[in-house]
């Protein structure tokens, strides 16, 4: 690759990453299953916490750090067990559906190493997360622990800073 931009363009065409999030069809089984659950209604700043919610208790973390979905959401949904893409991907497509403004964040776990970003490459990325654009700021949404609340992830994905994967504005996050 030879820019950030050109990454993330690439990812969100992959089928295993953005179109997972991007294309309805790939997620309709979660989403009917979630405005079971969730009736339309509910206050808008409820939706995010919600969601955290559903997903986190109707697919348990296998365990696996991944960057891209294996078998997809409503599989991963089916099967009620994924990876953190799986799960995190999933958390960005319900909000997105929704209306929020969510793209997926891409980290290092700290075993995995630190990050460059003046190298626009993915493998220095081996899990993501949720993000979500909030004023100025955001807030990070990982699904991968029923109890987390909005705003924490696990302690090694403390690694200094996350790639956010969005074709309007790729940019590096502390």
């Amino acid at each position: 690759m030879s820019s950030w931009p050109e990454l993330a363009e690439e990812m969100i065409k992959n089928e295993n990453f953005g179109e997972q999030y991007l294309k309805g069809k790939r997620f309709d089984k979660l989403w009917a299953a979630f405005r079971m659950e969730v009736p339309e209604g509910t206050a808008q700043e409820e939706l995010p916490e919600k969601v955290l919610r559903f997903i986190s208790t109707q697919i348990k973390w296998n365990g696996e750090n991944r960057r891209y979905s294996e078998s997809g959401l409503d599989a991963a949904f089916a099967k009620k067990t994924g990876s953190t893409a799986d799960l995190n991907l999933a958390v960005v497509a319900l909000l997105r559906k929704l209306g929020f403004d969510a793209v997926p964040m891409l980290i290092s776990t700290r075993d995995h190493g630190a990050m460059f970003s003046i190298y626009p490459f993915s493998d220095q990325f081996n899990t993501v997360v949720a993000f979500l654009y909030k004023g100025e700021g955001g807030t990070l949404l990982d699904a991968t622990n029923p109890l987390r609340a909005l705003g924490q992830m696990r302690g090694e994905c403390y690694n200094g800073q996350g790639w956010l994967v969005d074709e309007k504005r790729p940019n590096w996050v502390e």
